[in-house]
């Protein structure tokens, strides 16, 4: 806990709980960086699950993997400012806690999925990837809802 307080306390960190004008950017830029993380996986998934047909669906992975790579890199730097002007509250907080384990899901799920196309050399997604594809959907939508929660859970 003392860590915690630590990083809320640090001058940057005070100065951006302060601010009336960095802190609501900061929260806008990670909305629109889980948008571009959640665009890019849900349509994969979506793809993947055979909700939404293409002919190349290797491509599509090859197109959007890097999309939501950024979109993760830049959720992760702006969630881990959001988080740090009330660390010693959101670790307490079960929404965040619920928030963390699903980022953790779906990252191992993420891990899974490429180790299986690495391997597959099939026309169609085999029933691995679907299975991944919907962990995915599910724990990245979960995630979403649980980060909104946070707020009326504290």
């Amino acid at each position: 806990m003392a860590a915690l307080l630590a990083i809320e306390s640090w001058g940057p960190i005070v100065e951006l709980r302060k601010s009336t004008m960095f802190y609501p950017i900061l929260n806008a830029l990670h909305i629109l960086s889980l948008g571009v993380l959640a665009g890019a996986i849900l349509t994969l998934d979506a793809c993947i699950l055979g909700i939404r047909k293409t002919r190349n669906w290797r491509e599509l992975v090859a197109h959007l993997s890097p999309v939501a790579a950024i979109g993760l890199v830049l959720a992760i730097l702006t969630g881990a400012l959001l988080f740090s002007v009330r660390a010693s509250t959101y670790m307490q907080n079960e929404a965040f806690q619920l928030k963390l384990a699903l980022i953790g899901i779906a990252l191992v799920t993420v891990f899974i999925f490429h180790s299986i196309l690495r391997r597959s050399h099939a026309v169609f997604p085999p029933l691995a990837l679907r299975v991944c594809a919907g962990v995915s959907a599910f724990t990245w939508i979960g995630t979403i809802f649980a980060g909104r929660w946070i707020a009326y859970a504290i």
